[in-house]
């Protein structure tokens, strides 16, 4: 995946990302995905976690086929001040049901996707500010 058509963040931005499922017949709960940015040396410095609650797809597959159902997730975090910048790869998703169980998927199972967190500009905000009186 190439750095330079990496989606770019800054903090107070929203990251979301759509996961489609396909499922025996159960309810799932949550759905995570874990993202790691790594340092010079190679070691993870931070993680941004995206999770959203699934929901049964509107177009499910004919009963001739096998019973399966598909869902749709789509998986948001919000940048905090505190994220580290840098590059950031999708390491893990982990998908919960109601029964209790969790499936974690490592990231050689995954398709290989990632954003840039960047800095917050340096700029001072330009500030207007008008005065009105009302006049009751």
């Amino acid at each position: 995946m190439s750095e330079q058509r990496l989606p770019k963040y800054r903090p107070g931005d929203e990251i979301e990302m759509v996961a489609h499922i396909q499922h025996a017949p159960m309810h799932l709960r949550e759905v995570t995905a874990r993202f790691f940015s790594k340092g010079q040396e190679g070691g993870i410095i931070s993680h941004i976690d995206l999770s959203g609650t699934p929901s049964i797809s509107e177009e499910q597959p004919s009963q001739l086929q096998a019973p399966l159902q598909r869902s749709e997730v789509r998986l948001s975090a919000k940048v905090a001040p505190d994220d580290a910048p840098g590059v950031y790869r999708l390491n893990r998703v982990t998908v919960k049901t109601y029964g209790g169980r969790e499936h974690h998927y490592s990231a050689e199972e995954l398709d290989e996707m990632g954003f840039e967190i960047v800095e917050e500009p340096d700029n001072r905000p330009v500030l207007h500010l008008e005065m009105g009186f009302r006049t009751d």
